[in-house]
Parts: structure tokens; sequence; C-alpha cells
């Protein structure tokens, strides 16, 4: 997990800064239309076109086809349950608005603030589906 940055930052020059140097040869990746050009800054990379899952962007002036409809369907299955689980962080007040704390190189307590926060949602999602045994 990379350091916190604020939502104005575009997640393609994140992935650059931070992730570029992780090995994604075996790994699946599912990302929405804020990384197109992935797959070509990954082209070093053993099968990255093939473990790369990204949507299809709608061209201008003509429609997706009922084939890429349903790509992005499929995808989309598979990501909502990680964006439900961002909305879910973003219940929290330190992790939502901008604080003191916004600078994680001088200050680590907003990562800690983070990995807290990721614990009780996912502590809040088991007791909720009844999986949490007291």
């Amino acid at each position: 997990m990379g350091n916190v940055r604020l939502g104005k930052e575009v997640d393609i020059a994140l992935f650059k800064e931070q992730l570029a140097v992780l090995n994604f040869s075996t790994l699946q990746i599912w990302v929405d239309l804020g990384f197109i050009g992935l797959a070509d800054l990954l082209k070093n990379t053993p099968n990255a076109k093939e473990n790369v899952q990204i949507g299809v962007k709608r061209k201008k002036k003509q429609p997706l086809t009922d084939a890429q409809k349903i790509i992005n369907f499929e995808i989309a299955r598979v990501r909502v349950k990680v964006e439900h689980s961002i909305g879910g962080l973003k219940r929290y007040y330190i992790l939502r608005n901008e604080n003191r704390l916004n600078n994680p190189d001088k200050n680590p307590i907003l990562d800690l603030a983070l990995e807290c926060c990721a614990g009780l949602w996912n502590f809040r999602r088991a007791f909720k589906n009844n999986t949490v045994r007291i």
C-alpha cells in the first residue's frame, strides 16, 4: 500500500510513482478507465496485456458493441466490491477530510489511521454477514 494521497491526484500518475516497480507478471489487475495505458506501462512485464483487466471506453460518435458492454459489465461486477470498500472507508472523518496529518513523509499517523479504519470496516462487514464469532 502506498502513502495516503489527496483525491485530486491522478490514478495513473500515482501508479507510475509508487507501484510500477512491483512485479505484475503473476497478478490479475482490475482497474477503472482512469488507468487507460496501464498495459503499455507494463509492456516489459511478461503477460501484462493478459493480466490487466480494464473496461472498454466508448469512442466519440461510436457506441459500444454488445460484446464490449458485456466485458464492461463483468469487470464492473468484480470491481464494485472494491469501490464499496473504498466508500466504506470514507465514512471515517479522519480519512474523508483534509487535516494536519496529511504529510505521511513527516507524520505516518495518517497511514496508521487508514489501517485502523480498514480494520474497523472489515470487522463491520464480517459482523454484518454474521461471520464473526464473539
